[in-house]
């Protein structure tokens, strides 16, 4: 397989600004430190999918408990003390049935 969405970004003081994107829709600000609600242009089958994610500025990248849905998902962005922050060059990649 490969992946079905994919994207690089930058969240900086409440801002997203997208770098390069496949079968994303939009990204915006989650409404918190480290926040990122990201919609996808043809929706996965189910919210039964696999993410992969990184990011620079010392940041570990999770998944929002319970957002993953067939066309939508939250992630978050938070530093090794566990305190959500945003992260300097985000990268996500998702597989899945589409």
């Amino acid at each position: 397989g490969v992946a079905k969405v994919w994207a690089r970004w930058e969240q900086t003081g409440g801002t997203h600004t997208m770098g390069a994107s496949y079968n994303m829709t939009s990204m915006v600000d989650g409404g918190a430190a480290g926040y990122s609600d990201l919609t996808f242009a043809t929706d996965f089958s189910s919210g039964e999918y696999s993410i992969t994610g990184s990011a620079e500025a010392a940041s570990i990248f999770t998944m929002e408990s319970g957002s993953a849905v067939a066309g939508t998902l939250t992630i978050r962005f938070m530093n090794v003390d566990g305190v959500y922050n945003d992260a300097t060059h985000a990268s996500v990649a998702i597989f899945g049935d589409q």
